[in-house]
């Protein structure tokens, strides 16, 4: 039929309190059988078991190697690690600058737009005051053409119309 925890820790080289744990972690507690006193594991939750212990081994044999490495090859490993480290600090400086750059010609250039607005507006300011300069000029020019283009009055003419106006 199968096997006890017992046999299946034996098997492995492992404690029975691991066996259960790993049961209970894959949820196989409720497909075990019960004889006398005893879990009864079947052929496939036996599989399971042992495929979820052989990744575990394999997961600690290469933590082991890791830390197993001799002390030349974890000074390489930090050398590149530093290395990485300076160049990407580099090129955080080099970006800090052009952002840097990039502010203060903004900087100028709304500097600029500022003036140049600013004459702009002066610029507007003046035309309208030589707009109106000129309409009181034209309306003088009109004023004095129209004089000049009254036919000559003799004196009394003259006086008649201002009586008139009065």
């Amino acid at each position: 039929m199968g096997k006890t925890i017992k046999q299946i820790a034996d098997e492995l080289g492992v404690s029975k309190q691991a066996v259960t744990k790993c049961i209970d972690n894959l949820g196989l507690r409720s497909t075990l059988t019960k004889n006398a006193n005893c879990f009864m594991v079947g052929d496939s939750q036996e599989k399971a078991i042992k495929q979820a212990f052989a990744a575990h081994q394999t997961a600690n044999q290469s933590a082991n190697q890791n830390a197993n490495q001799t002390p030349t090859e974890l000074a390489a490993v930090i050398g590149v690690l530093q290395t990485t480290i300076d160049t990407l600090q580099g090129q955080l400086a080099a970006k800090d600058d052009q952002i840097r750059g990039q502010q203060a010609q903004i900087e100028q250039l709304t500097a600029a737009l500022q003036q140049q607005t600013s004459a702009l507006e002066s610029t507007t300011a003046a035309l309208t005051a030589a707009q109106a300069l000129h309409a009181v000029d034209k309306k003088t020019l009109l004023a004095i053409e129209e004089k000049q283009n009254e036919p000559k009055r003799h004196w009394w003419q003259r006086r008649r119309k201002e009586q008139t106006e009065e």
